[in-house]
């Protein structure tokens, strides 16, 4: 019998699917041509992040439409990790709908929103002349991060593990996107509380700021004079996005998960620590 859920005419006859979309092109063009502050109220950031998490929303529900479920997964990691993989790592440890996935499954799509991190970052840092040993580093990790998916897919096809797939009804839930950035944009305001009101170094303030906007903080690095060792600032960087990566999937009380995804994050820190000091 043929899921619905493989349909693609599903996908433009749903009754929600114009509407959410209309909705969410609204959301962009307020985050792009708005003022950043009406009010000291930071209007473009709390929308950038409904934003957000409400593409990831879409891009899951037209991934499962077109691709089979667990592929449809993995390219909404990945894709989702251009935007950014902290948001990613929010929705798949948060939403009670990927606690029923294998830890395999789970492991592979934080890893692709990762990756997908990384790939951003080594754009920005060719782009901007970061140098090449920050190359090599950021490509490093990359490897470690490919690498690991690679291990975990080829486990999953030699096992006869079957993940739970799920029906999505809605393209867009408003109800969780909203729950979602609420959390996003509260971690995001401690951290602005902590980096303006503390008497803190550089590398403290960029190790704080990078729990969530890590590639903001790399250009940043890279545009601006520092007295610190670049080299160390980016481990800070990498440091502080895989400790936020780290305490969503703890938080999120799956078994075994924080387990998988520990090991590839902690070869990826050791790895350029030994790389910028060599």
């Amino acid at each position: 019998m043929k899921n619905k859920n493989t349909d693609a005419s599903i996908t433009w006859n749903h009754p929600h699917f114009w509407w959410d979309s209309f909705l969410l092109l609204i959301i962009w063009l307020a985050v792009f041509f708005l003022p950043d502050h009406i009010f000291n109220v930071p209007v473009a950031t709390i929308l950038k992040v409904v934003a957000l998490v409400a593409s990831l929303e879409m891009i899951s529900f037209l991934a499962y439409q077109f691709i089979n479920n667990q592929r449809g997964l993995y390219l909404q990691g990945f894709l989702g990790g251009f935007a950014s993989s902290t948001t990613v790592f929010v929705q798949i440890t948060q939403d009670q709908r990927f606690s029923k996935l294998s830890v395999n499954t789970l492991t592979s799509i934080l890893l692709f929103a990762t990756l997908a991190m990384l790939i951003e970052t080594f754009i920005i840092g060719l782009g901007l002349d970061a140098g090449h040993k920050i190359l090599y580093m950021i490509a490093f990790q990359m490897v470690v991060t490919a690498t690991f998916i690679y291990r975990l897919w080829r486990e999953h096809e030699s096992s006869n593990a079957v993940d739970v797939h799920f029906y999505i009804d809605h393209p867009i839930i408003w109800k969780r996107v909203l729950k979602l950035a609420i959390f996003i944009l509260t971690l995001i305001g401690v951290m602005k509380l902590i980096t303006t009101y503390a008497p803190i170094s550089e590398p403290i303030a960029v190790l704080l700021t990078s729990l969530f906007e890590a590639h903001a903080v790399f250009a940043a690095i890279l545009l601006k004079d520092h007295q610190s060792n670049i080299y160390f600032l980016y481990i800070l960087v990498s440091l502080g996005s895989v400790l936020s990566k780290l305490f969503l999937v703890w938080r999120s009380k799956i078994p075994g998960l924080v387990r998988q995804i520990i090991l590839p994050l902690a070869i990826s820190i050791v790895g350029i620590t030994i790389i910028a000091f060599v």
